[in-house]
């Protein structure tokens, strides 16, 4: 026991030795220790006095509530993919169908497109000649429609005439027809 004592003793007196390579390190240690512990203290207190923990808390709080709503975000995401996939199968089909422009007009017209184009065309030539013969005439129109102004105004003076005339008012009797 007194050899223990005695190594203990030595150990101890070797740390606190100036002439020790590590001089005194247990020491050494123990302040640094204390340093840190001091340092830690200081950290802790400016961390509780400022907002960043409340704003740590926070910004916890929102991704802690965005995480929540990730299943059903992701079912939503799940539901647009699978609609997605239907239009694109449908899409598939659709473009499938008018591959072959041709058989599918000749399909709806039941090979009689020749007939029917040939009919368009004839009608659209009678029109055009309609139209041609309307604006060969416009000329003759216009005289006809002058004309027919001309008429009626020399008729409205007649009547005006006859309407003034002494010898005539009176003379003429208005009829009403009445429907019995």
């Amino acid at each position: 026991m007194d050899s223990i004592i005695s190594s203990v003793n030595t150990l101890l007196t070797n740390l606190q030795k100036s002439d020790n390579p590590e001089d005194g390190s247990l020491f050494k240690i123990l302040d640094r220790v204390a340093s840190m512990s001091d340092h830690l203290l200081i950290l802790s207190q400016q961390l509780s006095s400022s907002s960043v923990v409340n704003e740590t808390e926070l910004l916890i709080a929102n991704a802690n509530q965005i995480l929540a709503n990730v299943p059903l975000t992701q079912t939503k995401i799940d539901g647009l993919l699978s609609e997605a996939e239907a239009l694109i199968t449908e899409l598939q089909s659709v473009s499938a169908q008018y591959q072959d422009p041709i058989g599918l007009v000749e399909q709806t017209t039941g090979g009689q497109l020749p007939e029917i184009m040939t009919n368009v065309n004839e009608s659209l030539n009678l029109v055009k000649g309609m139209i041609d013969e309307v604006y060969a005439e416009r000329m003759q129109l216009a005289v006809t429609v002058n004309t027919l102004l001309k008429v009626l105004n020399r008729m409205d003076k007649t009547l005006q005439g006859v309407n003034n005339n002494p010898l005539l008012k009176g003379g003429i009797e208005k009829t009403n027809h009445q429907k019995e």
